[in-house]
């Protein structure tokens, strides 16, 4: 149980956290790998009583192994890889006290294995890295990209199951018009007429979007642009 002091240390590291994310999404990349390791750090202080922050001390892991698989000039794929086994070995800590953190590390991990796999081409591996993260716990973007390596490799009967299957479990119009788009673009080398549906459907999502979040989006163009041909 938290007392007040710890609570109070807490909310000091959240406070890194959240200026790590910033440094982040400012691509200050240095400094935010910076910060997340000195997170890590202050979080096993706090978690020496009992293993309440192994779930964040997992997670911030990750974003670090991040910056080295995606970020050139910080590029370490050995280190990533180190970092995200160390992810995988905590995740199974708390594997019984809390399952659904436990899925979704693991299932974030396997994804960032696969990206790293697919960055040293090896298909194989990324393939069964994100299918292992997909049989975890499902994740748009994750799906995304497993779907579009499927085209990649002609595993065209894999991509469009999967394909079904994402518009089937992501609702949101905008995710609705990106399976779509993607989907369409596929199934062109399969029949070109019910590929042009899917596109027009998708860009029928994009219009009513920019109209909903008054923002143009660039896809308008591209899908306007396929459905000339």
């Amino acid at each position: 149980e938290k007392n007040g002091t710890d609570s109070f240390e807490e909310n000091i590291v959240q406070i890194h956290y959240d200026k790590a994310s910033l440094y982040g999404y400012h691509k200050k990349f240095k400094l935010a790998k910076d910060s997340y390791i000195k997170v890590i750090q202050e979080y096993k202080k706090l978690n020496t009583k009992s293993n309440i922050y192994t779930t964040k001390i997992a997670k911030t892991q990750n974003k670090i192994a991040w910056i080295y698989i995606t970020q050139p000039k910080f590029k370490n794929y050995i280190k990533a890889k180190e970092i995200i086994a160390s992810s995988i070995k905590l995740a199974y800590n708390i594997k019984k006290e809390n399952n659904i953190e436990f899925q979704e590390i693991l299932s974030q991990s396997y994804s960032y294995l696969a990206h790293l796999e697919l960055l040293n081409n090896h298909i194989e591996k990324a393939l069964n890295f994100y299918q292992k993260s997909l049989n975890i716990k499902r994740n748009f973007e994750t799906d995304m990209r497993y779907s579009t390596l499927l085209v990649a490799k002609n595993s065209y009967l894999k991509a469009f199951r999967n394909f079904e299957l994402m518009l089937k479990t992501y609702p949101k119009e905008e995710q609705q018009a990106r399976i779509l788009m993607e989907y369409g673009e596929f199934y062109t080398v399969i029949d070109e007429s019910v590929a042009k549906e899917r596109l027009k459907k998708s860009l029928e999502f994009y219009i009513r979007l920019t109209k909903i979040n008054n923002k143009r989006y660039e896809e308008i163009d591209s899908l306007r642009a396929i459905l000339k041909k």
